[in-house]
């Protein structure tokens, strides 16, 4: 059964508060107006000398008769400015009450509605409560939000089947190309075809990178050194490392990955000598990764968009398809955190990532 929409209540409560509020007032007027007329017809007594019904008698009554009429009535003024001002405070507090019930479920949208990203839609507002006009709103939301859910499982599902699909081609050509092309015409051809493995292997790291099935202990700290060893090209490089522990649960092998495409991204994009600075610890509780690279400049208004996917600066040097930062910036996302770029005024980029840790 469909309860009265919150136009109607709230107008009833209105309705309600008034009708109330002017009982109360009709009731002290008919209460004060009685005490005057009980006041004004009771005779006063004559002072000593004055004999009832004579002129001086009447004058006298007459008198007395008007000072209780003018104090009643000044008696009546105070009464009702105390009692408005009384029903004005308590109108306030009952209509604050009442307005913060009714739109206590605008604040549940709106707390849900900034919660919710690509990698949360699977929450729900779920509202309860009459089917009034805020539970129709937090219905059709929660609809667009499954209709949005399946969208981008749907996209996640084409993307992982067709890299696995471009797997099996790429190897059967990889094959044929060994067996009947000279050496040089091999290489070259191997070459692209190592390209190609890549990309596919970078597609199917992007369509998992939101879904974060585990959440074992990890320590990002120990995760970088390793990572920082193994980095080609990252000897040759000005290497600083100030890793404190910076403990989070998640998937061990995306995050691998999150932090090897940043140092990966910070070693490739460097120059002759640069720095590569890369930190960790936990701040404000969250666990934090800091890598920071010399390089050419980069306006800071277009640092951010770097997490975009196939987007490149530069698509004639350096190699690589732009998903490195993408990558990274979904795997943060999934485990609940965010990746941030920022540019370096000296040039080169500075990339922090804060994850959530785990209560102690």
């Amino acid at each position: 059964m469909r309860r009265a929409s919150i136009r109607v209540r709230l107008a009833l409560w209105v309705a309600g508060l008034v009708t109330v509020s002017g009982a109360i007032v009709v009731v002290a007027v008919v209460a004060l107006g009685g005490r005057f007329l009980h006041d004004a017809a009771r005779p006063a007594p004559l002072p000593p000398g004055v004999p009832p019904g004579s002129p001086l008698a009447a004058r006298i009554n007459q008198g007395q008769r008007g000072q209780a009429a003018r104090s009643a009535l000044n008696e009546a003024e105070l009464i009702g400015l105390s009692a408005l001002g009384v029903l004005a405070l308590c109108s306030v507090g009952i209509g604050w009450a009442v307005a913060g019930r009714m739109v206590r479920p605008v604040h549940v949208l709106a707390e849900t509605a900034h919660e919710i990203s690509d990698a949360s839609l699977h929450r729900r507002i779920g509202l309860e409560g009459p089917a009034d006009e805020l539970k129709e709103l937090a219905d059709a939301f929660d609809g667009m939000l499954d209709r949005l859910d399946a969208a981008f499982a749907s996209q996640r599902r084409f993307v992982a089947d067709a890299s696995h699909e471009l797997r099996t081609p790429l190897a059967t050509i990889r094959a044929e190309l060994d067996a009947g092309l000279d050496d040089t015409a091999a290489e070259r051809i191997g070459s692209v075809l190592d390209q190609a493995d890549a990309l596919v292997e970078a597609l199917l790291t992007l369509s998992r990178s939101d879904a974060v099935a585990a959440h074992d202990p990890v320590d990002l700290a120990e995760i970088a050194r390793e990572v920082v060893t193994a980095t080609p090209g990252a000897a040759s490089l000005d290497v600083h490392l100030d890793l404190a522990p910076a403990r989070v649960a998640g998937d061990a092998a995306l995050l691998d990955r999150l932090v090897g495409n940043l140092v990966e991204n910070a070693a490739r994009y460097n120059v002759a000598g640069g720095l590569l600075a890369v930190s960790t610890e936990t701040r404000n509780g969250a666990s934090v990764l800091t890598v920071a690279n010399d390089g050419p400049p980069i306006p800071p208004e277009e640092a951010q968009s770097l997490t975009e996917r196939f987007r490149r600066r530069d698509r004639t040097s350096q190699g690589g398809f732009g998903l490195g930062l993408a990558i990274a910036a979904a795997i943060a996302q999934g485990h609940g955190g965010e990746l941030t770029l920022r540019a370096r005024p000296e040039g080169g980029l500075e990339a922090t990532t804060a994850l959530p840790s785990p209560p102690a």
